[in-house]
């Protein structure tokens, strides 16, 4: 939360659980259609390792990160597809899905669908339709995420 309205970098946020994931290639999407972005192959450069390609922005993530998300509520989202819409678009480096709100993926990457990961570890690919059943399914709860 520290980084929420302070920097809109949102790798920052992966760059904290680099002691968990053992690689940061996880944080983009096999997918990925963006000639910009750049899988990273290690956290922080390393000479003794040769060529590594450090996590050092967003342009070497393919997934949004929910700001909000907690393991007390498994209905938020946890991180996603960075091709994530609605009418609103990205305000200070925040999507914000709002019960009752219009949203839904882009054509960009996986043909207008999109995966979502929640903090139950599920992940789950989801249609437009999906998208709206699984922001419905937060109850009273906004998502706010971070978008790369």
């Amino acid at each position: 939360m520290e980084f929420v309205g302070v920097s809109n970098a949102v790798f920052r946020h992966f760059l904290v659980m680099s002691n968990e994931l053992s690689t940061p290639k996880v944080l983009f999407c096999p997918q990925e259609t963006n000639p910009s972005r750049i899988m990273a192959t290690g956290f922080y450069p390393n000479p003794s390792y040769g060529a590594v390609v450090p996590l050092k922005g967003d342009f070497n993530l393919s997934y949004f990160i929910g700001v909000d998300a907690a393991d007390t509520n498994v209905t938020m989202f946890l991180l996603g597809d960075r091709n994530i819409t609605n009418r609103s678009g990205v305000v200070g480096g925040l999507l914000t899905l709002a019960p009752g709100q219009a949203a839904g993926w882009s054509q960009e990457m996986h043909q207008g669908q999109g995966y979502i990961g929640f903090p139950d570890g599920s992940v789950r690919l989801v249609s437009n339709a999906g998208l709206t059943e699984a922001i419905a399914a937060a109850g009273d709860m906004t998502n706010r995420l971070a978008i790369p």
